[in-house]
Formats: C-alpha cells, sequence, structure tokens
C-alpha cells in the first residue's frame, strides 16, 4: 500500500504500533522514469491517473518519517524480496520452481495488473 501522507501515515501505522502489531515499512523507490516505464509495461498511458501521482507520491515520500528506502531502479524482484527479508530479519524458504514457472508466474502476476 502506497501512503505518503505523514498525517495518515501516523494514524494508520501508529494505531497498529500503539496496539502491539509490529509494523515494517519500506519504501520502495525508484527514478521517475523507471516508474513510468514500469506503468506503461502494465498497460497505463501517458496521463493515467496512476502516472499522474507519481510527482506527488515522490514528494510525499521524501518527509522523514517514511526514512526506510530501498532504491530499487536497477533491483530484480527477487534482490528487493531478498532486501526487505534481510531487514526483517525473516528467513526466507528456497523458490524452488524452474525458470520456466517463474516467468509464468510473473506473467500472470503482470497480466492482473493490465487496466484495460
Amino acid at each position: 500500500m502506497t501512503i505518503v501522507n505523514r498525517d495518515y501515515f501516523k494514524e494508520i501505522v501508529g494505531q497498529l504500533r500503539e496496539d502491539n502489531i509490529t509494523v515494517k515499512h519500506f519504501v520502495l523507490w525508484a527514478s521517475k522514469e523507471t516508474l513510468e516505464k514500469r506503468l506503461r509495461r502494465r498497460g497505463e498511458r501517458k496521463n493515467s491517473w496512476a502516472v499522474r501521482q507519481i510527482d506527488r507520491c515522490m514528494q510525499g515520500l521524501q518527509d522523514n518519517i517514511f526514512h526506510q528506502h530501498i532504491d530499487t531502479t536497477t533491483m530484480t524482484i527477487e534482490s528487493v524480496v531478498e532486501r526487505i527479508a534481510s531487514l526483517s530479519d525473516i528467513q526466507l524458504i528456497p523458490d524452488n520452481r524452474n525458470e520456466l514457472k517463474k516467468r509464468m508466474d510473473r506473467v500472470k502476476t503482470q497480466l492482473k495488473q493490465i487496466r484495460i
């Protein structure tokens, strides 16, 4: 979930933490160009709602309350997962799928994101 408003973040995450729920928050950061490219790949048009939100979200996520940034511009999905797991002290189980199955699963996920 993308939360870029400091007050919303404090309300939602603050309440969870007040209720003794452990919340680990990470900002998955990328360059504007990378974000636009990723959105195009999922079928977004140049002036879509998602593309128009990039500047607002990037500006909001620069607030120091969102201090744990992971620059994903040049990272693979697997390396992002490994980084978050490492920062969260989570031991990942081995991914025993073959390369074809991994690719098919990724394409299936991407197809679900396409907006027509």
